[in-house]
């Protein structure tokens, strides 16, 4: 049996409009309100400006990074999300649907299901032809030929830099905050695009305010509270991390995995008289995510071997092997000059939703 759910899609409505229905109205409308639901602001102009929305009255519904981020939206006019978080937010509305659908009438209740609780047999439901589980080990293979999940151990170095302990770190340092992460060279959509300057301690402000006010990431709230993703950051470049690097740098790696980063490094930097350390850093990238933050799919560059360290939260990955590209619609481009680093090959499949006609291949896709 087949349930068509139908998302509502973001209510779009001209301003001027509605306050041109309240000729009665004789005080100022604010800025924020651009971000108000239409039945917000006829109340608003209803009461002569003495109701707002709830959120609004409380002083809670901003910060530094998300006010930055909704003027460059207004500035450039946009009134939706990139693809990839549009995708996720219908996504999640439909398993909030299937879960609200599958309780017993003794509940009385549909829980809705937010990131944290996200389940990943829910996730692949209607994903690729097949998804398998990424295999387990207590260290790392010798000759790594597949994805594989290692366990930190309890005593890990990096288990206490959380948001927190970077906000307290970094206060000075900033960044681009990206909409659609990584960049591509042909990337041109509005929502694809956009880029607001933040500090590690403004963003983990900015991802408790979302955690707080947008956790399920309903897509009506996709231009109010937009996701913006912290990618790319060397953390360890200035003086401090430079500090935590030169301590704990041999403990990062993953047991098992041999990195031989540091001896060509090394080589490199003493042939040419340069500063180790100032290089090896910009090897150890820190990602910065709210709740909903989403990446789109893509190669690493240069058929490099990266692996992911995940020190708060629960972060979903998607993998297919590079037996799989043909079915993933590959889209090539050019080096991109963004400090956040780019993809040169990406893919416009839709994971969640693929379109059958465009993407037919992807049917025949395995993930992990």
């Amino acid at each position: 049996m087949c349930r068509k759910v139908t998302c509502k899609a973001s209510e779009v409505f001209q301003r001027s409009d509605v306050v041109s229905l309240f000729p009665d109205f004789q005080g100022q409308v604010p800025e924020e309100a651009r971000f108000w639901k239409k039945s917000d602001l006829e109340l608003f102009l209803g009461s002569n400006g003495q109701l707002k929305p709830k959120e609004v009255s409380k002083g809670t519904q901003s910060c530094p990074l998300l006010s930055r981020a909704r003027q460059r939206l207004a500035e450039l006019k946009i009134s939706e999300p990139s693809a990839e978080y549009a995708s996720w937010c219908r996504h999640l509305a439909v398993c909030n649907a299937a879960t609200a659908s599958s309780k017993t009438p003794s509940d009385g209740y549909g829980a809705a299901v937010t990131p944290k609780e996200f389940r990943l047999d829910t996730a692949v439901a209607s994903c690729a032809a097949a998804c398998s589980q990424v295999e387990s080990k207590s260290s790392a293979p010798a000759i790594p030929k597949a994805p594989v999940v290692v366990p930190c151990s309890k005593d890990w170095c990096g288990r206490n830099w959380t948001m927190d302990f970077w906000k307290a770190q970094s206060q000075d340092l900033w960044w681009k905050c990206r909409t659609r992460s990584p960049a591509h060279e042909y990337d041109r959509r509005a929502s694809d695009i956009v880029d607001v300057e933040g500090s590690p301690g403004e963003y983990a402000d900015y991802a408790k305010l979302l955690q707080e006010k947008d956790p399920t990431c309903l897509e009506e709230n996709a231009v109010a509270y937009p996701r913006l993703v912290m990618d790319g950051w060397c953390p360890f470049v200035n003086a401090q991390g430079r500090k935590l690097l030169e301590k704990h740098w041999r403990e990062l790696t993953p047991r098992g995995v041999k990195d031989l980063s540091f001896k060509w490094i090394k080589m490199f930097t003493t042939v040419f008289n340069l500063d180790f350390f100032d290089y090896f850093a910009r090897f150890y990238k820190l990602s910065l995510g709210a709740p909903g933050c989403i990446s789109r799919l893509h190669v690493t560059n240069n058929g490099a071997h990266t692996w992911y360290t995940q020190i708060e939260g629960r972060r979903l990955f998607f993998l297919f092997a590079p037996q799989q590209t043909g079915n993933l619609n590959e889209e090539e481009g050019g080096p991109v000059d963004h400090l956040e680093g780019y993809a040169a090959s990406v893919s416009s499949v839709d994971i969640f939703f693929p379109n059958p006609k465009r993407h037919a291949a992807f049917s025949k896709a395995q993930a992990q």
